[in-house]
């Protein structure tokens, strides 16, 4: 390859060891980079120079990523390149299930067959299946249905599924009943064969077998795509490493895989970080560079996140600019952290830090609830991070974004972001308060093995790595669970922190917050109520399903709602649609889940 002038533009505003990476004529590549090192720069550049300088196509060059959200940013990165004539508009930007569902079809409709009815939610199949089983609060059928994905992703079938836990971390299946999940989940198989649906995991399988069963298939599509980049490769499942090595073939090791080992955080759903770990094992020629500055957070603020880290952290550095130093906070209650919060966002405010500048990030999504409740006091505008950055498929296609309608509504640039730790990943903002790094939070009370709490502790980094000029972090000495208190103690990682002093309690010392009234306050008795168990079965449910889409419970659907569809007891969707407010949107999404529920329950009706 030649270097041009038009090319050397390609180059421009890249360090050292990021040009190495876009010009290296390496394949396959490996480029690790840490948080902030500007791997998306990399990866579209690199894409850009091959196609400028002819030792790649762009129409057979397809950019895999995991979510329909970040193949749409990496997609508008490359095309903005085009006014560099290198022809990368061209590029393919796709999501794994999006491509295979492509393939699929194309392959279906070659062979005159008819195309699969795509399964929109597990939980509508899983429910009355696991109804048969158990009580639905012993074993909850969006934890089922999360612990067959991961058994999917694993590429481990029901017959093996007892075996193979029995030797490893069980990952989504820690805490539940292995032979009911295994019996539950043969039973879902054999309910999708004869009802002729297939699930979203199943496109990933369909696809690798299809070329495994025809070679001129297989062979079309490794011709169609000739060069292959991987985004987030520290985020690969073992079934989509099978299929990129189908998709590849045994004769291609044209391959650049961008992605960052202490940025794996998705083992729980069925991700392998080891897989990127043994690159080299899988392609003995490949050539690794890299890239261990952090360009995008203060020098303070990579300080405090490599300490988080302890030895994993060593070897990364900044080239940011100095900061203010990260603010170590310790509040006497969660109310009072919560009012801490809004009283800082509004002071970051006062400052001249627009609201979109700011985020404040928690472990769960439950505890954003608390801190909104004290932003809705103070008026300080805030949005809730839904659906938009899913790894599953648990309520629809993740790789398609099915976003919820109302965590979603409206634009973001003037409000304040709250979000879980997972959903933050891949975001950044120049204010960041992560809030309630405590004990049975941070790491995560179910972390039981070293591994689970070595993810804990890189999640905990990603969470510091998404602010770039400032950080707070904040704890609290007591919390009330169910109105009673409960005292607390800090993150074990935050005595490793180099931080400077900081104001030990912002707020009174006074007499104790009065506790919120429970749920079960807010209701009538349930003594002779025939609709009590359905109703709180679809409390369960919501709560389940609001902590696995990150969005207030609330929000999917209210206490009078859920009651109105306990005593009309819809037996379809447009009835489910009629229930004062539902409506058609949540009536369409959250029917195949909800009427299932209703169903189980057939003591509740006509009493």
């Amino acid at each position: 390859m030649k270097a041009t002038a038009s090319t050397d533009r390609l180059l421009d505003g890249l360090t050292d060891a990021q040009a190495r990476a876009v010009t290296s004529t390496a394949t396959p590549l490996c480029v690790v980079a840490s948080a902030g090192a500007g791997k998306t720069r990399v990866i579209t550049r690199r894409i850009a120079y091959r196609c400028k300088t002819g030792s790649a196509r762009a129409d057979h060059t397809l950019a895999l990523t995991f979510t329909k959200k970040a193949a749409s940013e990496l997609q508008q990165r490359i095309s903005d390149l085009r006014n560099d004539s290198s022809g990368a508009a061209k590029v393919t930007a796709g999501t794994f299930h999006s491509v295979a569902l492509a393939q699929l079809r194309g392959w279906w409709r070659d062979r005159r067959s008819p195309p699969r009815v795509l399964l929109e939610s597990k939980l509508g199949l899983i429910a009355p299946l696991l109804a048969e089983r158990t009580n639905l609060r012993a074993a909850p059928a969006v934890d089922v249905a999360r612990a067959i994905e991961w058994a999917k992703a694993r590429a481990v079938t029901p017959d093996a599924l007892v075996e193979y836990t029995a030797g490893a971390c069980g990952g989504a299946l820690a805490g539940l009943d292995v032979e009911l999940v295994a019996s539950v989940y043969s039973r879902y198989e054999h309910e999708k064969r004869r009802r002729g649906l297939i699930d979203f995991d199943d496109l990933l399988w369909l696809c690798v077998d299809a070329m495994e069963r025809d070679p001129e298939f297989a062979a079309a599509q490794r011709w169609r795509w000739s060069h292959v980049y991987v985004d987030e490769y520290q985020d690969l499942n073992p079934l989509q490493f099978k299929l990129l090595r189908a998709w590849l073939g045994p004769d291609s090791d044209d391959l650049c895989v961008v992605g960052d080992p202490n940025q794996a955080i998705y083992a729980w759903n069925g991700s392998d970080r080891t897989l990127l770990d043994r690159f080299c094992d899988h392609w003995p020629s490949a050539e690794v560079l890299r890239l261990d500055a952090n360009h995008r957070s203060s020098r303070q603020i990579v300080a405090a996140a490599t300490a988080a880290l302890g030895s994993a952290g060593a070897g990364i550095t900044s080239s940011g600019r100095d900061g203010p130093s990260v603010k170590y906070l310790t509040y006497r209650s969660g109310r009072a952290e919560a009012r801490g919060v809004a009283s800082s966002l509004l002071g970051a405010k006062r400052s001249g830090r627009p609201w979109h500048s700011m985020a404040v990030l928690c472990r769960t999504n439950a505890q954003l609830v608390e801190i909104a409740q004290s932003l809705d006091l103070l008026e300080v505008p805030y949005r809730i991070a839904g659906d938009e950055g899913s790894r599953s498929a648990l309520d629809g296609p993740a790789g398609f974004d099915v976003a919820d309608d109302q965590a979603n509504q409206g634009s973001s640039a003037g409000t304040v972001t709250l979000s879980s730790f997972h959903r933050a990943k891949g975001l950044e903002w120049d204010f960041v308060m992560l809030a309630g790094l405590e004990e049975g939070l941070v790491p995560f009370g179910r972390a039981a093995t070293r591994e689970q709490t070595d993810e804990e502790r890189r999640l905990l980094y990603v969470a510091m790595t998404r602010a770039v000029e400032e950080l707070h972090l904040s704890w609290a000495k007591v919390r009330y669970f169910n109105a009673r208190p409960v005292e607390r103690q800090p993150c074990r990682w935050l005595d490793e922190l180099d931080r400077s002093p900081a104001p030990a309690d912002v707020s009174p010392l006074g007499t104790r917050p009065t506790p919120e009234p429970t749920a079960s306050r807010n209701r009538r008795s349930d003594l002779g109520d025939p609709n009590a168990s359905l109703r709180e079965a679809i409390i369960a449910w919501r709560r389940d399903t609001a902590r696995f889409s990150g969005v207030v419970a609330h929000l999917l659907i209210h206490d009078a709602t859920i009651a109105a569809i306990a005593e009309t007891r819809p037996s379809s969707i447009d009835e489910l649609a009629a229930v004062r407010g539902v409506g058609p949107v949540k009536a369409n999404r959250y029917g195949p889940q909800i009427l299932p529920l209703l169903q189980a329950y057939p003591e509740a009706a006509n009493q």
